[in-house]
């Protein structure tokens, strides 16, 4: 793994706290069906991000570029995931 895609793990990391947080916060059948969503659809997230990193890792400028474009999606989605919840 370079250091780009161990970053890129942590930002993912940074998300699923955010939506741990909420949880929290909400501790009810509605919070849990929330969180679960939520977590699964930043699951697939990732998921496709490792496996496309896997197989088609070239490691070029344009590579790292789109990474990091993708890099700032998930930051984004770490920075509304508290809104995104209700909370």
């Amino acid at each position: 793994a370079s250091r780009l895609e161990l970053f890129l793990d942590l930002v993912y990391v940074l998300v699923v706290a955010q939506l741990a947080t909420a949880l929290a916060e909400d501790l009810t059948w509605h919070g849990a069906g929330v969180f679960a969503g939520l977590f699964t659809v930043t699951w697939w997230s990732w998921v496709t991000i490792t496996l496309y990193a896997n197989r088609f890792d070239t490691n070029d400028v344009v590579y790292r570029i789109v990474k990091l474009a993708g890099m700032f999606g998930v930051a984004v989605m770490a920075a509304g995931a508290t809104e995104a919840v209700g909370a």
